[in-house]
């Protein structure tokens, strides 16, 4: 076992072995003056140590491994989600993720880390983020970031474990039946065209807003090739909802967070921004409507699972835990809200189209 030698305000490390029947000893320098961080680096070279006396490395090798500084590993892993196909949206999460754990950590050896300084960087992620949620998007982020670090074997084990924060679940928030016929109904009176059929296309397939630049629409069905979880998925459209896509889709020129906006305006109008609870609905409410239905239209959770491109039905089963009557009251019996949308029948991108639309 090597042991901490003090010399000039600098630690080193001695391993001694024999050679030729002479007992050697060699200074491995641990480029630090402060014992704490002497006595940890030391567990390392014991390691390495270890490999040299079972004829695994030679002794040159007995030394600590350089670890890039941290601003140069996170370059690397935002470099390596980049080539992966991850959307900028995801690329900005991580990057304040870690631009974070990057002040955290300062100038110091990120493998110099260890569980204690959990308890630390956990008080200083709650100073910055008081929802829980957003906690765990930051931690998430991190605990990618080690996964990557260890895998590419930047570091030889995990700085320390990161455990989530305890979230309440709640249950999604939907429209109901009369609240979807008045919300089409004052879209219908603003002549936005393209939000009215873009509002009809997510309640009747559960795309999420961002979905549809990701896609097709081949033979009647929609295939998202690219999602959230990265699981490709079909969608099966009816003539009218395939004509919301390609009006959508070739006539589109809102961005998805012009969309989402004015989509805000509108439940703001009605009074439809929030839950009687005091949750806040937005657009992405109308794929929680499209899931409830869906569900109550097919009794089989693991369809609807499918058809939300969900990673784990788990996580599709919280529709399936509302109070009957409540959805009987919400929904109806058929659980389907009138759909007809207003568009002008001179208009050449819908002539041959089917539908008669009011």
């Amino acid at each position: 076992m090597a042991t901490l030698i003090l010399s000039k305000n600098k630690y080193y490390a001695l391993v001694r072995f024999y050679e030729n029947s002479k007992r050697i000893g060699k200074l491995v320098p641990l480029h630090t003056a402060q014992k704490a961080k002497a006595n940890r680096l030391l567990i390392k070279i014991n390691e390495r140590e270890k490999l040299f006396r079972n004829g695994y490395i030679p002794l040159s090798e007995v030394t600590l491994t350089f670890v890039p500084p941290i601003e140069n590993l996170i370059d690397e892993f935002l470099d390596h989600l980049r080539l992966k196909g991850d959307s900028i949206r995801t690329l900005d999460l991580y990057r304040l993720s870690l631009k974070d754990f990057r002040n955290f950590v300062g100038g110091r050896d990120i493998t110099l880390l260890n569980k204690s300084d959990f308890v630390p960087f956990m008080d200083m992620l709650k100073s910055l983020y008081q929802h829980p949620v957003t906690l765990n998007i930051r931690l998430k982020c991190i605990r990618a970031f080690f996964s990557w670090l260890l895998e590419n074997e930047k570091i030889d084990k995990i700085p320390f474990k990161i455990s989530m924060i305890r979230v309440d679940k709640k249950k999604p928030k939907y429209f109901t039946n009369d609240e979807i016929e008045a919300i089409l109904r004052r879209i219908d009176g603003t002549g936005n065209k393209e939000l009215a059929a873009r509002v009809r296309l997510h309640l009747n397939t559960g795309m999420r807003l961002r979905e549809l630049e990701n896609s097709y629409l081949e033979n009647g069905f929609i295939h998202v090739f690219k999602s959230k979880g990265r699981k490709e998925r079909t969608i099966p459209v009816d003539s009218e909802t395939a004509f919301y896509y390609d009006y959508c889709k070739n006539n589109g020129k809102l961005h998805s967070n012009s969309i989402s906006r004015l989509f805000h305006y509108v439940l703001k109008e009605l009074g439809y921004d929030k839950t009687p609870s005091g949750d806040k609905r937005c657009f992405h409410c109308l794929r929680h409507t499209f899931a409830i239905r869906k569900y109550i239209e097919t009794g089989n959770i693991y369809r609807v699972c499918k058809l939300l491109g969900h990673f784990s039905v788990t996580m599709t089963e919280i529709y399936a835990e509302f109070d009957i009557e409540q959805i009987a009251r919400d929904f109806g019996q058929s659980g389907l809200a009138h759909n007809s949308i207003f568009f002008d029948q001179k208009d050449p991108n819908i002539s041959a189209h089917p539908m008669r639309f009011l």
